[in-house]
Formats: C-alpha cells, structure tokens, sequence
C-alpha cells in the first residue's frame, strides 16, 4: 500500500499530525490514492494548510475547495482548534495518532483544465505537423520533382542526338528510299489534313514530341518537289 505523499511541516513548532485525503479519490486519478500528510502546529490555519496542499498539486490545485473534520466545514482564517476541530492531545501524538481532514474537489474545474490541456496539444500537433511538411515533406517532394525534371531533359537529350545522329547518317546517300520510322520533332511543326501543302492544320506537334512516320509522297508545290510524311495517328508532315 502506498504511503501518503509528505507537505513537510506548516507553521513554526508543529507537532500534530494531519492527513489530507479527497472526499472521492476514486474520480480524480491525478490526486494521491493515500493522502497527503503534514505537520501543523495549534497555531496553523487551515488557509495555510490548504496552500501547502495546492502547491503540491500544482496547476490542479485550483480544484481543491472546502476542507472539513466530522462534517464541519472549516474556513481558511481560523486555525483547527478555533473551527472547533478536537485535535490529538500529547499521549495520542506519542501512540501516532493522525487527525484527518477531508477536502472536495471542483469536478468542472479540473474539466476545465483537462480541456485546456487537450487544446494545447491539438496546437502543438497542428504546429508539429506543419513544421514537418515545410522542413522535411516538401523538400522531399521537391527534390523528387526537380530529378524527374532532370531525367526527362536527359531522355530528351539522349532521343534528340539519337535523330541527329540517324539524320546525318543519311546525309550524302540517296534520297529515294521511302524515309519511314519514328522520328523525334526538333522544334513545333504543323500537323496538316492532307498531303498537299496548305490543306489545313488538324494539330500541332511540340518539340520533343515523338512522331511515327508510315508512308512518304513527293508532292511538287510551286513547281518544286517536297516529301510529306503520312502519320500513323493520321495528318501529314
């Protein structure tokens, strides 16, 4: 069993030992199961007595309030023997005698501050939260989006050089083999309805756009000849 939790003496000389316990420690976990105990002396108030107890409480002690002995309410100005409590004479003071005083406690006080309490740490979690995502979350979803970035530039690199490279292989060979294949857009180019040329744009292909190029016609415009390409998806280049 769990001794009672010790205020140490209050006023000068004491030597009649008191102990404090709530009407229904049951209702209040955060109070001592077995009491606080303390020294007075006949010259103590209750007033004394019970700041000794709310400091030992802390921030909960504003819910202590009425202290009584045998169903008498005592009040904080008079001492114990003038609020008519019989106190332990010297030969019950040598057997251990303790004399015992009840005290109450305002439920919607503590109520009051647990919800205070519960506020306080919805706060906190709210602000630990928000500090988490600027200083940890959204780095990380930047620097997720900065190498994405980063390697659709290079693939676009890696595609551009690779139609370079197909391009100038074909410089200096033969221009009648039908230039069909994928191709990589160099730069926006008009994606028109039919073969001839100013027959009207049906879409525009941005550079870097890939292209599938399945049939190519010599068209002869002005009086010159240029190749049109015959898109898969349909249009003409």
């Amino acid at each position: 069993m769990a001794n009672p939790l010790d205020l140490h003496q209050i006023g000068e000389n004491a030597n009649i030992d008191v102990i404090l316990k709530a009407h229904s420690p049951g209702d209040h976990s955060w109070l001592h199961a077995a009491g606080y105990t303390c020294k007075v002396s006949r010259t103590t108030t209750v007033g004394e007595i019970r700041a000794a107890l709310v400091a030992k409480l802390s921030e909960k002690g504003q819910a202590v309030k009425a202290f009584a002995w045998n169903g008498k309410v005592l009040v904080d100005e008079k001492t114990l023997h003038d609020s008519g409590v019989t106190l332990p004479g010297p030969a019950a003071r040598r057997a251990g005698a303790k004399l015992e005083i009840l005290f109450a406690v305002d439920a919607m006080v503590t109520e009051k501050l647990d919800a205070s309490h519960k506020r306080i740490e919805q706060i906190w979690s709210e602000f630990a939260e928000t500090l988490y995502s600027k200083l940890v979350e959204q780095p990380r979803v930047e620097i997720l989006q900065k190498a994405r970035e980063k390697r659709r530039i290079y693939q676009q690199r890696i595609a551009e050089e690779t139609a370079l490279g197909k391009w100038i292989e074909t410089m200096g060979t033969s221009r009648d083999f039908k230039l069909t294949g994928p191709y990589v857009v160099m730069r926006s180019v008009n994606v028109e309805k039919e073969c001839w040329v100013g027959s009207g744009v049906l879409r525009e292909l941005s550079e870097g756009d890939t292209a599938e190029v399945v049939e190519v016609v010599e068209v002869q415009p002005g009086g010159g000849t240029v190749q049109r390409g015959h898109l898969a998806e349909g249009g003409w280049l």
